[in-house]
């Protein structure tokens, strides 16, 4: 195997790996926010200040999130 060859797999795996932190992190922050906004929902159940539709609202806004997360291809 030669320098180059050599070097040009570091070079892919040092991209993967800074994708892949990346990636992690964002995705550990989208989590996070969908936790706040699940954890609002409920807050809002127990609320009169909110109806049955501003309620209906967020549980949209829940699936549509959750929609998105399910579009990640597996391969």
């Amino acid at each position: 195997m030669s320098f180059l060859a050599d070097a040009e797999k570091l070079n892919a795996a040092n991209q993967i790996n800074a994708w892949n932190t990346k990636a992690m992190g964002a995705m550990e922050q989208a989590k996070s926010a969908f936790v706040s906004i699940r954890n609002q929902r409920v807050a809002m159940e127990k609320n009169l200040d909110y109806s049955p539709s501003d309620i209906l609202e967020v549980d949209n806004i829940l699936l549509n999130l959750n929609a998105l997360a399910n579009t990640l291809p597996i391969k």
